[in-house]
């Protein structure tokens, strides 16, 4: 089976450096409907009072098209340094989803001489009994530039209500 849709993603973020404010919105999945096709949607089946001897006929589903879950996000930052050695950002974020309740999320990140970072989360939503992560989550971070490109090595840890926690190892090489 297939499945097609046309969507775009588009955002903004406004800083003000001078005090360490930014602010973002961002939308995703805004465009057509999702349609299917293909041969999953066939199912050979015989006519209803034809006899047992009689060949199977082909049935194709009308699968009806459905909207893209469309997101919304709203989110701010306030970054604040403390001597030559210490930073700190506190972070909120609203996300609006069509297809799900709204959830609010924030958090705090440490850092040490721009170097190594510790980094601590949280999401809440209406109903919390709903959602599968538990709401807090937590992880570290080293970030160095080396000869001329970036190098950032992450550890995120969330954890889960029904299934294993969710650990995160991130790589990241900017030239």
């Amino acid at each position: 089976m297939d499945a097609t849709a046309v969507a775009f993603d588009g955002g903004l973020t406004y800083e003000i450096p001078e005090v360490g404010f930014r602010f973002g919105l961002a939308v995703r999945n805004i465009g057509s409907k999702l349609t299917f096709s293909g041969t999953g949607l066939a199912r050979q089946t015989g006519v209803p009072e034809q006899g047992s001897d009689a060949d199977q006929n082909t049935l194709y589903i009308e699968s009806e098209p459905m909207d893209l879950p469309t997101l919304l996000n709203v989110g701010i930052s306030y970054t604040r340094s403390m001597g030559s050695s210490l930073s700190f950002s506190v972070l909120a974020n609203f996300r609006s989803n069509s297809f799900n309740q709204d959830h609010y999320s924030g958090g705090l990140e440490i850092g040490f001489i721009d170097v190594f970072f510790v980094k601590g989360g949280f999401e809440l939503s209406p109903d919390q009994d709903l959602t599968l992560f538990g709401a807090g989550s937590f992880g570290a971070g080293l970030d160095r530039d080396l000869s001329g490109f970036q190098v950032a090595i992450d550890y995120a840890y969330r954890p889960t209500d029904f299934f294993s926690d969710v650990q995160l190892f991130t790589l990241d090489i900017l030239i």
